[in-house]
């Protein structure tokens, strides 16, 4: 899970978000920074997109590891098995 929020001044309304939309993130790297701006792409039912700026809401450089390792707990499990070998 990716935790998003709008840019200032925008909003699902402002922007004509449904939640029918499909919804792909650009920007997302291994060199990511906390706070960083990405791009959403919303695709509407009719085929239609919608781009605009988020702010990732990853704040910390702890919590950029634990979402490139996919969660704490998985970064957890490989500290362990690193602690194994």
């Amino acid at each position: 899970v990716l935790p998003l929020q709008f840019k200032p001044g925008d909003s699902a309304k402002s922007l004509g978000l449904t939640g029918k939309e499909v919804f792909g993130i650009e920007g997302i790297t291994d060199t990511m920074a906390p706070g960083a701006t990405l791009t959403v792409v919303a695709t509407k039912p009719d085929g239609g997109t919608l781009t605009f700026p988020v702010i990732s809401r990853i704040d910390t450089g702890v919590e950029v590891g634990y979402y490139r390792n996919g969660g704490i707990l998985q970064t957890v499990l490989r500290q362990l098995v690193a602690g194994r070998k």
